[in-house]
C-alpha cells in the first residue's frame, strides 16, 4: 500500500468511525427530526465502502453511487427514522 492508500484508508476510517457515533447520538424523540442526515450519512458512507473496495483509486475514475441505490439507502433510512 502506498502513502496516498494509507492516507486514504486513514481518513476513511476516520470518517466511519464518526458515522458509528452520529448514529447514537440523537435520542429516539430526535431521530424523525433527523431525516435528512441519517439519509446522507448511509449515502456517504456507502460512498466511503466504495472507495474501499477500489483499494482507496479514486483517480481512476468517479467514485459513486448508483441513483437506484441511493434511493434504496434513503428509503431505508427514512424508514428507520420516522
Amino acid at each position: 500500500m502506498n502513502r496516498f492508500q494509507r492516507l486514504m484508508a486513514f481518513e476513511v476510517s476516520r470518517a466511519k468511525e464518526i458515522y458509528r457515533e452520529a448514529a447514537i447520538l440523537p435520542t429516539a424523540q430526535e431521530r424523525p427530526d433527523l431525516k435528512a442526515a441519517e439519509i446522507m450519512r448511509a449515502i456517504y458512507r456507502n460512498l466511503l465502502e466504495r472507495i474501499e473496495r477500489r483499494n482507496y483509486d479514486v483517480f481512476a475514475g468517479r467514485v459513486r453511487v448508483p441513483t437506484p441505490v441511493k434511493i434504496w439507502l434513503a428509503t431505508k433510512a427514512w424508514w428507520q427514522n420516522r
